[in-house]
């Protein structure tokens, strides 16, 4: 599995996101050069997208809490938006990935980290050119465009479980439609699992896709991703 991230039930950061549009026409500045995002976050930086580019400047609101403030910067050097969000124990910088595959990246921006798994705010442009919305919050360690379609996103409760979460993005909102836990139920002599056990739970799929019991197990069990968990 490539590390990424999950839904769980972390306490959040108090904060309060913002998204200042720039006013038509305006808002061009002239660009400082800047180093590109590394693996580290509490150095300014810049992301480099399809055709679109995000500066992060980071600045300190409180004690261990980050403000990263996100210039969005159209070609021609013009800023389309600035994004601010709070950051608290994080070590990784914002990072662009293109969760539910329409061909345009959603800016990830980290916002807290427990033991294991981090809760990331998602960004969403729906049309390029015009403003990222906030879609919602995802956490964890892993995620991405799973291959029943759904995003996913998984995360470790226990070293013997792990809860995986799936969602889709209905317009500009993540919403979630089902979660799986898969625990390990039996291991060989070496410690590696040779048996598990995966349980699907609704989380709209039954209301809003019209899915029936049977239709979770086998769409979200019998997911890829899901399966992966304990393979070898």
């Amino acid at each position: 599995m490539k590390l990424s991230i999950l839904l769980l039930g972390f306490a959040l950061v108090a904060c309060t996101p913002k998204s200042v549009i720039a006013p038509e026409g305006g808002g061009v500045a002239k660009r400082v050069a800047m180093a590109e995002c590394g693996a580290t976050s509490g150095e300014d930086c810049r992301l480099q997208g399809e055709g679109i580019a995000f500066e992060v400047r980071y600045g300190t609101e409180a004690p261990d809490v980050l403000t990263a403030k996100i210039d969005v910067v159209l070609p021609g050097d013009a800023t389309l938006q600035t994004i601010e969000e709070e950051m608290s124990g994080v070590m990784a910088p914002p990072s662009l990935q293109d969760l539910d595959g329409d061909g345009r990246a959603e800016l990830l921006v980290p916002l807290y980290t427990g033991n294991v798994n981090t809760n990331y705010a998602v960004w969403h442009q729906a049309v390029a050119t015009e403003p990222f919305v906030r879609a919602g919050e995802l956490s964890g360690v892993d995620f991405g465009l799973a291959e029943n379609g759904f995003i996913f996103a998984s995360g470790r409760s226990s070293a013997a479980s792990w809860q995986i979460d799936y969602f889709r993005m209905n317009g500009s909102t993540l919403n979630a439609v089902a979660s799986v836990t898969v625990t390990a139920e039996e291991a060989d002599s070496a410690g590696n699992v040779i048996s598990s056990k995966c349980e699907a739970t609704d989380a709209g799929a039954m209301t809003s896709l019209g899915m029936t019991p049977e239709d979770l197990d086998q769409t979200f069990c019998g997911d890829a991703v899901a399966k992966s968990i304990f393979a070898p």
